[in-house]
């Protein structure tokens, strides 16, 4: 079952990132699947195929621009597990110990393994929100292990991950129907500890 956390208006205002998404790897557009559940679709990123970007500039069409990055990775893209289909970047090395503070800017977050969800996106209308869920996967000798959530470098929250985990994180959008948002999960445990990141999917509300 995923763990939800909650960013309110305030604080997607509040954030400013440093860059847009990242020019990393390939870009595509996304198709329109017919959904095969309550909640279709918007985007979808794997360490595989690390970004979309379909923004067109004009402010009343709806568009979103993603990237997800690795820092301090012990592997790149790679098989998670004989066989299987889902590709991982693993993070490792550079764990915090639990309950660590906030950075107070995001260079730190340079110093310790992290993965980073860098999200724009325009026309999504007042009042609407927006579902992202994590994928992920403890693969340490304990396969247990944590991750801190932050919005830039505000903490949001801390979740212990054993074996395979959903974060879901749901955000309100401004009233102008845009969002610049960094969404960080950072690694917590010790030196052996090790969290795959199998993908995140985003979904309009």
């Amino acid at each position: 079952m995923a763990r939800l956390h909650h960013i309110t208006v305030d604080t997607v205002v509040a954030q400013r990132p440093r860059t847009g998404p990242a020019t990393l790897g390939p870009t595509w557009k996304p198709s329109h699947p017919t959904p095969l559940g309550a909640i279709d679709v918007w985007f979808s990123l794997t360490p595989s195929v690390p970004s979309v970007d379909n923004l067109t500039g004009l402010d009343s069409e709806l568009g979103v621009a993603a990237t997800l990055e690795t820092f301090g990775g012990v592997t790149g893209p790679t098989a998670a597990r004989p066989g299987s289909e889902p590709f991982a970047a693993v993070l490792g090395g550079q764990a915090v110990a639990a309950a660590t503070p906030a950075p107070a800017t995001v260079d730190e977050f340079a110093r310790h393994s992290h993965a980073r969800l860098a999200l724009a996106a325009q026309g999504l209308g007042a009042g609407r929100q927006c579902l992202i869920i994590a994928a992920l996967r403890a693969t340490g000798p304990t396969e247990r292990a944590a991750v801190q959530l932050f919005a830039g470098t505000q903490f949001i929250g801390e979740d212990a991950v054993h074996g395979d985990e959903r974060i879901a994180v749901l955000i309100d959008v401004p009233e102008n129907g845009r969002l610049a948002l960094d969404l960080r999960l950072r690694l917590v445990g010790g030196p052996a500890t090790r969290v795959a990141i199998l993908g995140v999917q985003g979904h309009r509300l």
